[in-house]
């Protein structure tokens, strides 16, 4: 998760395999990303790393941004 800009709200899915970003970017934009969680070991240990799974377009603001995640990611309105 290494953008840059501000992250102005994140939300976690309920059984925290994923996760969500809205940014602020440096050029006063807003994107969101969202990242799922590689398990690299189905014993139950906890060893994987976050890979990005979505990036979204350009928004001139946080609200219309996080309007349009809740309407593409399906987890995302139970959570926020």
């Amino acid at each position: 998760m290494a953008s840059d800009g501000e992250i102005v709200e994140t939300a976690s899915s309920a059984d925290a395999a994923c996760r969500w970003v809205l940014r602020r970017r440096t050029d006063a934009h807003f994107e969101y990303e969202e990242f799922r969680y590689v398990d690299l070991r189905p014993d139950g240990q906890v060893e994987g790393y976050w890979k990005r799974s979505y990036t979204s377009g350009l928004f001139d603001t946080a609200e219309a941004a996080r309007a349009n995640a809740l309407e593409r990611i399906s987890w995302l309105p139970g959570q926020l």
